[in-house]
């Protein structure tokens, strides 16, 4: 398999498992991820409720941006260079943490 399969099918169940692993727990509401494969974006998925966006790149990383209004998330999947919008409208602007899928969801009580 070439190089790029490989990453984009470890990304593809990487975003999976956050999937699961979210929508399991009930952060902010069940959400399904929408695939952008740019240069840089795998997929996103937006949490109206908790105003969370999460972004998989597709060197792997998957990261969650707090805070972000809805109005943002539409402008991001309707612009025109999304790696552009990303990084000029999102990246620095809100609050971000890596997720790390290396250990499963705590559950809760």
């Amino acid at each position: 398999m070439t190089r790029q399969l490989v990453i984009g099918l470890a990304v593809a169940l990487l975003a999976a498992g956050l999937s699961f692993a979210f929508g399991c727990t009930g952060f902010g509401g069940r959400s399904e991820f929408r695939t952008l494969r740019t240069d840089t974006i795998y997929s996103v998925r937006y949490y109206e409720e908790a105003e969370a966006l999460t972004v998989v790149l597709r060197n792997g990383d998957v990261i969650e941006y707090a805070g972000v209004p809805e109005e943002i998330y539409r402008a991001l999947l309707a612009a025109a260079d999304k790696d552009a919008f990303l990084k000029d409208s999102i990246i620095g602007t809100y609050k971000s943490a890596h997720v790390d899928l290396s250990e499963p969801a705590a559950k809760k009580p």
